[in-house]
């Protein structure tokens, strides 16, 4: 069975792409921050009955990073898919007055992070795997009071460039999703006072993600791809 790692997998886009890669077949390693929110993934997966494996990391950090990787090998299982999902806001205030220790949070969970895993998982990535990072659609202007998250937003982009061309001789396929405007927590706190129905739910965005890792070959690493223009 193939078998997928999903950061960020205990809400919102990273929890609908688990249970789809799930359904689609894969063994799905889903990582999230505190052991409540890995005791209710685990209880959820068992009771669809799907292979999904919850394991507790904080990405941002050197021993989240170790921490999948010691569950990783203990179940031997090389990597077919990763998606650098986990993400962190910040706070929506101009850079004037932007807290330094939020700012460090941000960019250590949103870039730090998927550098850190990317590069500690390349002896695990099966042949022609496919390693997926979740862009933002603020990247294509800058905007007041989006501070680090915008900052970051960019600096995921030029990491998944370079690994694309780094990694394309060794076969390893990388692909960036702007997921669009999706109805979770983050996007709540973001626009409080949108209506959360007037956005699609993040189960209507996985598509793309199933089909990259699937379909798409290395004349399209590199790639940036639209979610919300997606017709895969």
């Amino acid at each position: 069975m193939p078998i997928a790692l999903i950061t960020g997998a205990t809400r919102g886009l990273g929890r609908a792409l688990a249970f789809d890669f799930a359904r689609a077949g894969y063994v799905v390693y889903g990582t999230g921050r505190s052991e409540e929110s890995i005791d209710a993934l685990a209880t959820e997966a068992n009771g669809a009955k799907l292979n999904i494996r919850p394991v507790r990391s904080d990405v941002a950090t050197e021993a989240g990073a170790d921490a999948i990787i010691q569950r990783l090998d203990a179940d031997a299982s090389p990597l077919d898919v990763v998606v650098h999902n986990a993400g962190a806001l910040g706070e929506r205030v101009e850079l004037a007055t932007y807290p330094v220790k939020t700012w460090d949070d941000v960019m250590a969970t949103n870039v730090r992070g998927p550098f850190l895993l990317t590069q500690r998982l390349l002896p695990r990535l099966a042949p022609n795997a496919a390693v997926i990072f979740v862009s933002s659609g603020i990247v294509e202007q800058a905007r007041p009071r989006w501070g680090a998250y915008y900052v970051s937003k960019v600096a995921v982009d030029a990491i998944a460039a370079t690994y694309a061309v780094e990694l394309e001789p060794k076969g390893i396929r990388i692909f960036v999703v702007n997921p669009g405007p999706l109805r979770t927590e983050m996007r709540a706190d973001a626009f409080p006072s949108e209506d959360p129905k007037s956005v699609p739910a993040p189960e209507q965005r996985t598509g793309v993600f199933l089909w990259l890792a699937r379909r798409a070959g290395m004349e399209s690493t590199g790639t940036r791809y639209e979610a919300e223009e997606f017709r895969g």
